[in-house]
């Protein structure tokens, strides 16, 4: 099957990123080696899929259920037809307070261009009744 092939040259860019976390060059030009063999891994894993009876269907399901093989082949389509992938080499972190008498945590993750990527919150104990402080 070629779509082992191409995992592994996919895996051999995974490593060299890894090893190339702190050179700017490398890691974006491994990145992009990266991205291009991964996708080659799902393109003829559909080639193979359609010759199936209802793999076309399971190719589409897989790819629906799975947002990580979304992402690279987002990230893999524009860096090959609109422009080189330019990953942050920078997080920001903005933290926000607002003062409540219960304890809650409410964590937000987005990605540069300002679409929620991730979220999560804790609940804490409901604030005792008569409390008239607000936020």
């Amino acid at each position: 099957m070629n779509e082992n092939s191409k995992l592994e040259e996919a895996r051999y860019f995974y490593q060299v990123m890894q090893e190339s976390l702190n050179r700017r060059k490398p890691f974006v030009y491994n990145l992009s080696a990266f991205l291009s063999a991964a996708r080659s891994v799902l393109q003829y894993t559909l080639k193979e899929a359609r010759t199936k009876a209802g793999g076309r269907q399971w190719y589409e399901t897989q790819m629906a259920s799975h947002r990580t093989l979304v992402f690279f082949k987002d990230k893999r389509d524009v860096n090959i037809h609109s422009a080189p992938v330019n990953p942050k080499q920078d997080v920001a972190i903005a933290f926000t307070e607002t003062i409540h008498v219960s304890e809650a945590l409410a964590i937000r993750i987005m990605d540069a261009e300002g679409h929620v990527v991730g979220e999560s919150s804790t609940q804490g104990p409901a604030p005792p009744h008569g409390d008239s402080s607000s936020p």
